[in-house]
């Protein structure tokens, strides 16, 4: 334990100032002291085959004894089954690298050493970790110690559990003779001091981070997606800006979002109409009209925005507070005085990020100065010694650091950060509790609760503060929530919000079928994803990302693009989708015409030396590494179909690496982690050809490498083969219990009324039910449908196209 004090020092007088303290922890996982006899050692450590344990008492690091590990030429593996499972994740311990002292013997047959790890879940993943230091390991005659960062169980295998270790294990792998290893200790512990080794384990490694190339580098010419954007642009957008205009409240009263701008800047006379919020609805729209405007420029569209943009101008105060709610009558009094409930701040997040993309757009300051205005009076506001309290809904945290990204203010980043340091820290002010993840600080925070949308940019926030001071306490809790959500919270489609949470989470494994699974909370969390995967590099969470994309939010805009479902549940008795007037709250709405015009910006990612493809559809990107300028065009109907072709036209010939994402999918892994899995695991292989010669797959964090000389007209061919796949869920996952759900590729399927002429209560899926895959292009646009071939007669429509053609029964999870 480590205890320190500041004093405060007046003169001669000395006042004592607070004393804090902190503890690390080191578990002893096996130092072997303990042990009597080598019969009691083996009774703990079961030895594989051609291999042995016993008792040294001639070689020790520390104590009087060892453990001594006699192998023989092969492979053998000598494990230890824990009591109870391990939490490795555990905030309380903050354990960040297992420890193994070890030596060799010069007369040792040579080999590979490696640890072997497996979870207590019904999966029993499996992680293993090799030495990566001397190949010459086992023929040392000197104690070693090696650290393993647990990050790297994960790495190896995205279905391990940390959170539930059950046994580990000693490897010798490919051993050329026989030889004796000894182990003395292993210990679990926390991060080391700031002053001590560089190279120890960390949550964030910088040299593994990657940049996200804009979606305005990225043309998207063809398939579902730019079919998607199309009707984004020429129906979503004009839509909701319609609706801005003139809409109507459930109630039936009047919500004229414009007029109270209008009303606020003097240009028209009239009360607040509508809710207290939906000021922001007007923002996104606005960040939404930026990005469209960037891909197809429309001057029409920009003066009209031009307009909007003179009126929230005219509207905000002479200090720079802008808020119409709290304007129309002019209450100045009331402003701050219930940050927890009323938006303000959630308001001004999104002013901010639709000024940033307004100006980026256009060039056009007269938004962003009124943004950086409003931004600097929250910085006087809010802060040490100013208001200490943080925003009910989360949103400003996250805008404030794309005011800092484009600014370089430091006062926006430290008041993001502040915002996120008071959660939890409730002394002088009410808390809010789990439902704004106020209950413990967020540095402590280990499970999703709460409001999941509020959550999602959190973690959004929080990950764009890492990603500029690599805060490891932010990092170490980001992890821990993304492990309990994706492997306790997530629907298949990638919906996150379950039926008893409020809006937002509930247990783990509460995965009613009758979800929330809220469009904005999708949103949010392929945007927390994707910041991760830029973080660390990792495949993982793009297929997060891309099942997210393609299913959860998807769902929510009809095939017309003027109707929309606030939730995504995977059954329904019947629905409608709604035209936004009606509807309190259109945060959904607003939030699609933003993300679905921004699309391109998922494709690639790149580090100095290295481009990342990430998604697959029709298009081509411009990719800048600091020595080669890459366009990269892909020719493909995916998600429709697995073939990708993809032409590389360097400025110049060059030496680079060009990274292939091989999602989970086409790996037999439904998502990460373990709460689903395939019922069947499937071999079709992935192949991979550069201008028309095969190649080996060299796969690296679920990326295929290419790490050679291109030249201009380079082809790559990579082929993911798409069959139908059976889905099952984990077992505590009740609700599923018994029942199969559909793939095909990264798309989930679902049955519907339209198509299957039966009571629900009579659908079943048989284990041998075949699905035969067809493309039809009269079917909504043009998509793969999935026909049995023998009775039951079924047919099953990919899930974000349902509720298109009326009312009626709709499930993606069927009984087998």
């Amino acid at each position: 334990t480590y205890y320190w004090r500041v004093d405060e020092v007046r003169g001669d007088e000395i006042l004592p100032g607070a004393l804090w303290c902190f503890t690390t922890f080191d578990r002893g996982l096996a130092d072997f002291e303990d042990v009597t006899t080598t019969d009691a050692l083996r009774s703990d450590w079961k030895a594989g085959a051609m291999a042995s344990v016993s008792l040294s008492k001639t070689e020790s690091y520390s104590g009087a004894q060892s453990l001594a590990l006699a192998y023989q030429a092969g492979s053998t593996l000598t494990e230890y089954t824990f009591s109870q499972p391990q939490n490795w994740m555990d905030s309380a311990y903050g354990f960040r690298y297992l420890s193994v002292v070890f030596k060799g013997d010069p007369r040792n047959g040579p080999g590979r050493l490696a640890m072997s790890f497996e979870d207590g879940d019904w999966l029993a993943s499996r992680s293993v970790v090799t030495y990566d230091g001397a190949p010459t390991v086992l023929t040392s005659s000197g104690w070693i110690r090696w650290d393993i960062d647990l990050q790297r169980l994960v790495a190896a295998n995205p279905a391990f559990r940390l959170s539930q270790v059950s046994k580990m294990g000693l490897a010798i792998e490919q051993a050329q003779g026989p030889g004796t290893l000894y182990v003395d200790e292993i210990v679990i512990s926390g991060p080391r001091l700031a002053n001590t080794d560089a190279t120890w384990p960390k949550w964030i490694h910088p040299e593994q981070s990657v940049k996200a190339v804009p979606f305005d580098q990225v043309t998207v010419t063809g398939g579902l997606w730019k079919e998607r954007m199309e009707v984004n642009r020429r129906v979503s957008l004009p839509h909701v800006w319609g609706r801005c205009e003139d809409s109507i409240k459930g109630n039936g009263d009047p919500s004229k979002r414009l007029d109270n701008f209008r009303k606020a800047a003097g240009q028209m006379p009239g009360a607040f109409t509508g809710t207290y919020f939906n000021d922001s609805d007007v923002y996104k729209i606005i960040q939404g009209t930026a990005y469209s405007l960037q891909n197809h420029p429309d001057a029409e569209l920009e003066a009209y925005t031009d307009k909007v943009i003179d009126a929230i101008a005219g509207a905000q105060w002479e200090d720079g507070y802008l808020y119409t709610f709290y304007s129309l009558p002019h209450k100045p009094e009331r402003r701050w005085t219930n940050i927890g409930s009323m938006h303000e701040l959630y308001c001004a997040g999104h002013l901010f990020e639709g000024a940033v993309a307004y100006y980026e757009a256009t060039g056009k300051r007269k938004l962003l100065d009124v943004a950086l205005k409003f931004a600097d009076l929250i910085c006087q506001t809010f802060g040490p010694g100013k208001k200490i309290n943080p925003p009910g809904h989360q949103e400003i945290e996250l805008a404030l650091m794309k005011l800092y990204d484009l600014t370089g203010n430091p006062q926006y980043m430290a008041t993001a950060k502040f915002f996120i340091d008071q959660r939890g820290r409730s002394k002088g002010r009410g808390s809010y509790g789990t439902y704004s993840q106020d209950h413990i600080p967020f540095v402590e925070q280990e499970t999703g609760v709460g409001h999941s949308v509020r959550a999602g940019y959190l973690y959004c926030g929080a990950m764009d503060v890492v990603s500029v001071n690599h805060d490891e306490a932010y990092a170490n809790a980001l992890f821990r929530v993304w492990d309990n959500v994706v492997n306790a919270k997530t629907y298949l489609t990638g919906g996150i919000g379950q039926p008893g949470g409020p809006e937002g989470f509930a247990n783990d494994y509460e995965l009613a079928n009758s979800c929330y699974a809220e469009t904005c909370s999708g949103i949010a969390f392929s945007m927390w994803n994707h910041r991760l995967h830029q973080m660390t590099g990792q495949s993982k969470y793009l297929d997060l990302v891309e099942r997210t994309l393609l299913n959860n939010m998807l769902s929510s805009l009809s095939h017309e693009g003027d109707k929309h479902t606030y939730t995504n549940p995977l059954t329904t008795h019947g629905r409608s989708r709604w035209e936004w007037p009606g509807h309190d709250c259109a945060c959904c709405p607003s939030n699609l015409v933003r993300v679905i015009a921004s699309i391109g910006g998922t494709l690639y990612t790149h580090s100095d030396d290295t481009i990342n493809v990430n998604m697959y559809m029709q298009g081509r990107g411009q990719i800048s590494l600091p020595d080669h300028d890459v366009t990269l065009t892909q020719a493909t109907q995916y998600p429709w179909n697995g073939d990708i072709w993809i032409k590389v036209q360097p400025e110049k010939t060059g030496d680079f690496k060009i990274k292939l994402r091989i999602p989970g999918w086409a790996r037999n892994v439904p998502m990460p982690g373990n709460l689903y899995k395939y019922l069947n695991e499937r071999h079709d292989p992935v192949t991979l050809a550069v201008n028309g010669q095969p190649v080996v797959i060299d796969m690296q964090n679920g990326y295929a490498t290419l790490d050679r000389t291109w030249k201009a007209g380079d082809e790559i061919h990579l082929v993911l083969p798409m069959s139908v796949r059976r889905v099952i869920a984990h077992p505590r996952a009740t609700a599923d219990a018994g029942l199969v759900a559909i793939e095909r590729g990264p798309m989930v399927y679902c049955a519907e009324f339209k198509d299957n002429d039966f009571d629900v209560s009579n659908l079943k899926v048989p284990d041998d039910l075949h699905f035969k895959a067809t493309f039809d292009t009269d079917f909504l646009g043009g998509a793969v449908t999935l026909t049995s071939g023998k009775d039951p007669k079924l047919r099953l429509i990919p899930y974000y196209l349902y509720a298109n053609r009326g009312e009626g029964w709709m499930r993606v999870w069927m009984p087998r």
